[in-house]
């Protein structure tokens, strides 16, 4: 499942209805791999030059044009938002919104996440 918005949980003061963990568990449960498209962007724990190039993650590789990285994934910092985490945790990714909006970006983030969705649907648990 593939998903965007631009109101989440994060946006309200009083969110004590919402509960991550039962939230995992349902998607888990009905073996969702959730896919987010998020306005946030990412970097790095260090300055890297390459952070500027990044156009989405996974549980395990970081995305670039015409490449992935494993390596780098774990110097990544991610976003701080509950669908990004829910999207990690589901073996799912997230993709900057900006980047598959940007025409000079946009063949290269569609090819990457679309790259990354199907190899979840052939082993969703990886």
């Amino acid at each position: 499942m593939a998903v965007t918005c631009t109101t989440t949980v994060d946006d309200y003061d009083d969110y004590s209805n919402f509960n991550y963990g039962d939230a995992l568990t349902m998607i888990r449960e009905q073996g969702i791999t959730l896919h987010h498209l998020t306005g946030e962007k990412f970097g790095f724990r260090q300055r890297k030059k390459s952070a500027e190039k990044i156009l989405g993650y996974s549980s395990e590789a970081v995305y670039f044009p015409g490449t992935t990285s494993r390596g780098l994934r774990r110097h990544l910092r991610p976003p701080k938002d509950l669908l990004s985490a829910l999207a990690s945790e589901t073996e799912g990714s997230v993709f900057q919104q900006a980047r598959l909006e940007s025409p000079t970006t946009r063949s290269e983030a569609m090819a990457a996440m679309a790259r990354h969705m199907a190899e979840s649907l052939a082993d969703p648990h990886r």
